[in-house]
Formats: C-alpha cells, sequence, structure tokens
C-alpha cells in the first residue's frame, strides 16, 4: 500500500519535540522510524507519512494541525526550579512537562471566561498580608479561607478535607487549583505567580494529606509572587524551607509530643495531616530528638513504599466530566459551563476546554 506523504514546518516539530521533553532518538524509537529519516523530518519537513505524523501528534500530545502552522509559538512558562540539587540535574519527565504545558493554558484560558479583576482578589489579600508576621498572615488566611483548626479536624477524612481547602482557595483567593498526575520523583507541585489568575497544581499521585500540604506550601510561594516547582526534600533552598515551615505552621499551629509513632499518626490522622508533616512540626518545635525524628521519618518512609507496591493497578472507571473537574477544579470548570450557558463560547469550544464530548456536556447544563 502506497504512502500517503504530506510536507510539514520543520520547525514545529522540534519545537512540539522539546516542549514534550522528548529526544529524536526516542520519538523515532516510538514512531519505528529510522532515526535518519526522522531527522530528515524536523531538517527539511518534507516526506513524512500521515500515519507516522499521527503517531507523533499522540506522542507529544499535540493535534496534527500544530505541524502545519506558519510560525512556533511561544514555549510554555515553567517555574522556578526550587527543588534539592540531584533533582535540579535530572530531566524532567513528558508527564511534568505535560503538566505545566497544561497549566499554561488553562490559565491562559481562564482569562477569557472571566474578566481579569474577578481574578483579583486573592493577589490583593496576599499582597496585603505580604509584610505582616507570619503568625499574623497565617491568622488572616485562616479567616479568609473560613476554615478554623478546630474545622479542620471535623472534616471525615482527608481526601473531603483536600476537596473542602481546595475549594475555599478557588472560591474565597480566586486561586485556580490543577491536578495532575506526574511522577512523584519529579515535583510534589508547583505554582504560577506571576500573571492572573493565580495557579496552584497538585501532583495527584501523592496521598491527599501530601496534596494537602502542597497547596499551602504553594501559597508561600505565591504570597511572595514566586512561581515554583517545588519538592517535598528541597530545603537546600532557603525559599522552600520557609514555604515548608509556612505549610507546616499552617496547618499545625499547635503539637504535643508523641511517644510513639502509635500516636503520631493518631495525632495527625484527627489534624487531617500527613505524619510526615506533624513529626517535621514536632522536630522544628524541639519536642523530638535529632535522632527519633529520622528513626521515625525513615520508618514512614519505608511503610510508604510499601504501600505504593502494594497498590492496586485494577483500573477505575471515571465519568469523563468527573475526571475533568477532577483535574481543572470546580471554578474553572464552572466558569466553562457558566460561558456555555451564556453563549459567550460554543458546545466545541468548552468541549475542548474540558475534553469532554458535546454530547456529555448537554446533560450538565
Amino acid at each position: 500500500m502506497k504512502k500517503h506523504l504530506i510536507s510539514i514546518n520543520p520547525s514545529l516539530l522540534t519545537w512540539a519535540r522539546e516542549e514534550a521533553g522528548y529526544s529524536a532518538t526516542e520519538v523515532a524509537l516510538q514512531t519505528d522510524t529510522p532515526l535518519e529519516e526522522y531527522l530528515s523530518f524536523e531538517s527539511t519537513g518534507e516526506g513524512v507519512p500521515r500515519t507516522t505524523l499521527e503517531k507523533i501528534a499522540t506522542i507529544l500530545k499535540r493535534q496534527t494541525a500544530v505541524f502545519f502552522l506558519p510560525n512556533t509559538p511561544p514555549k510554555a512558562k515553567h517555574p522556578k526550579d526550587y527543588r534539592n540539587i540531584k533533582a535540579r540535574t535530572n530531566k524532567l519527565h513528558p508527564d511534568t512537562l505535560f503538566a505545566i504545558r497544561q497549566a499554561n493554558s488553562f490559565q491562559e484560558s481562564a482569562l477569557d471566561l472571566e474578566p481579569s479583576d474577578s481574578w483579583s482578589e486573592g493577589r490583593l489579600f496576599l499582597d496585603a498580608i505580604k509584610l505582616k508576621e507570619k503568625s499574623e498572615q497565617i491568622r488572616l488566611l485562616r479567616q479568609k479561607l473560613g476554615i478554623s483548626s478546630i474545622d479542620q479536624t471535623h472534616f471525615s477524612n482527608t481526601n473531603t478535607a483536600f476537596r473542602e481547602w481546595r475549594k475555599a482557595i478557588e472560591e474565597k483567593l480566586g486561586i485556580l487549583v490543577f491536578q495532575f498526575s506526574f511522577p512523584t520523583e519529579d515535583a510534589q507541585g508547583f505554582c504560577l505567580a506571576e500573571s492572573l489568575p493565580m495557579v496552584i497544581i497538585v501532583n495527584g499521585n501523592y496521598a491527599p494529606a501530601n496534596r494537602i500540604f502542597t497547596l499551602f506550601h504553594e501559597i508561600a510561594h505565591l504570597l511572595q509572587t514566586q512561581s515554583g516547582l517545588c519538592g517535598w526534600e528541597s530545603e537546600d533552598n532557603h525559599d522552600e524551607f520557609i514555604c515548608n515551615d509556612f505549610a507546616g505552621y499552617f496547618l499545625l499551629p499547635i503539637v504535643s509530643e508523641c511517644s510513639d509513632l502509635f500516636e503520631l499518626q493518631r495525632r495527625s490522622t484527627r489534624a487531617k495531616v500527613s505524619r510526615e508533616v506533624y513529626l517535621r512540626r514536632l522536630e522544628s518545635e524541639k519536642l523530638i530528638s535529632k535522632s527519633i525524628f529520622f528513626e521515625w521519618l525513615a520508618e514512614i518512609r519505608k511503610e510508604g513504599l510499601q504501600k505504593q507496591k502494594i497498590k492496586s493497578d485494577k483500573p477505575v472507571i471515571v465519568l469523563p466530566e468527573v475526571k475533568s473537574r477532577s483535574i481543572r477544579g470546580d471554578r474553572y470548570y464552572n466558569s466553562v459551563l457558566d460561558s456555555l450557558r451564556t453563549d459567550r463560547i460554543s458546545f466545541p469550544q468548552a468541549s475542548r476546554l474540558l475534553d469532554v464530548r458535546m454530547g456529555r456536556l448537554e446533560h450538565e447544563i
């Protein structure tokens, strides 16, 4: 069967590959294309089999039409890398780079869905408390979000707690919270601070208690107008140490001594935080010795790895609209639906923004 050969803009192929975090060799291997032939595609743009281009588009998570554009789009804005030195020397996984691209895209489209002043309240609030003492910042932030330390203990579990914190941050501060899945070794989360709306991204591969901590770690970055890519063990960086301290103090303003890991589990469960967060607060308040801290930390992480190994790989069926809302958050999802109901955007536009088929969106209106 004769191949259908087409011509593309070669610079766009190179741009899309680099943005996705793949080498030319990797793309050639995944498309069963000889490396020399693939490199000619990036050099001349000529003689590309249509089926091969479709495979490339799938790998690079782009629409096929992008390779025919006349000009190369700007690169995605990357947050500053605050992770530890070892992590910073490793190449980011394509799933992490895709999450950064999606966050940029969602942030940009949000401005088309709602006027810029509807997103400015949170920035004005953070600017107003920026120079205050940490304890006062936290008091005012809790007041703004409407969730007290007592309310926090009444959440039924950490899943519920994460949903409630996320909802409050989106509704009271106008900060969009997106949830993507990417390798845990890459980052725990990141944020986009320089433009409105401000955005927090949490890694869905982490447990809910860890995601809760990430929310307030990233708010600490937003407080300083810092866009950051963050990992839990990044305290060789002063800014990360400050943000970890802020998040820990926000979630646990008061901690009590624990005689063993069982008691640590009980207290952290009541506060709807991870054991590691509680343990680190004990250490920062000097309520535990360094030796016990490292002993318990090693045990907590060992148990965490064991739980990951026995985690079921059985696929879970999730409705497209439920998955979309989980990724994008209620604020963004509802903003798209409101724009659709008021005829400011079309069904095809809403379908593209939410990655939900038009037929399913009709049930949402």
